[in-house]
């Protein structure tokens, strides 16, 4: 909620109205200060304590796995192929029941 005053409103205040809004903008002003103190956090800053952890991973070489860097996933592209169809024609399977999962009832 903002106060906006006119400068007639202004000239026409007394000096005590005038130096308690002013001391009050001060002072509300100065409150803004306290909030990451208030924030009651161990370090410094609230960014402050991970410098090692940065550096680490600022000085590795190579972050991802060996395995990481092989493209040529080996799969069998007829069986693929076959369930590609029997999507677009909408005739899957459904798959069987293991009697290890479910509702033991219902096998019965």
């Amino acid at each position: 909620m903002a106060i906006c005053l006119d400068f007639n409103q202004v000239k026409s205040m007394s000096h005590s109205a005038l130096l308690k809004i002013i001391t009050g903008a001060f002072l509300l002003g100065s409150l803004s200060a306290c909030a990451q103190y208030l924030d009651h956090n161990e370090g410094v800053s609230l960014s402050a304590g991970n410098a090692v952890a940065h550096n680490k991973a600022v000085q590795m070489i190579d972050p991802w796995p060996l395995y990481g860097a092989r493209t040529n996933v080996s799969a069998n592209g007829e069986r693929m192929l076959v369930g590609l169809k029997k999507y677009r024609e909408n005739k899957t399977e459904e798959p069987e029941k293991n009697p290890t999962q479910g509702d033991a009832k219902s096998e019965e």
